[in-house]
């Protein structure tokens, strides 16, 4: 017996072309501070340093921008699921 589960998303909104410029530029922002996040983290060569590096003001601050920028991105993009304009469809056959 074959199952299949479709999901229909019309009715989703659609960004304008000023949001959809912003969510470019957002997540070139997050592509390069999850570099920089990545820099970090190798930087701390034992298990005794990444404790502090973790704790230390400038982690702390890149990752409360990474997190802000990812929040804002999500919330600009259409999420069919989230915005309750997504239907779900079990089928059995």
């Amino acid at each position: 017996m074959a199952r299949a589960v479709s999901g229909l998303t019309n009715n989703v909104r659609t960004l304008t072309q000023i949001e959809q410029d912003k969510v470019k530029s957002l997540e070139e922002d997050r592509v390069a501070l999850m570099e920089s996040y990545q820099t970090m983290l190798a930087k701390a060569e034992t298990e005794e340093e990444r404790p502090l590096m973790l704790e230390s003001e400038e982690f702390k601050a890149l990752r409360n921008k990474l997190s802000a920028v990812t929040m804002e991105i999500q919330f600009l993009k259409p999420n069919p699921i989230s915005s309750g304009d997504f239907i779900w469809l079990f089928r059995r056959h």
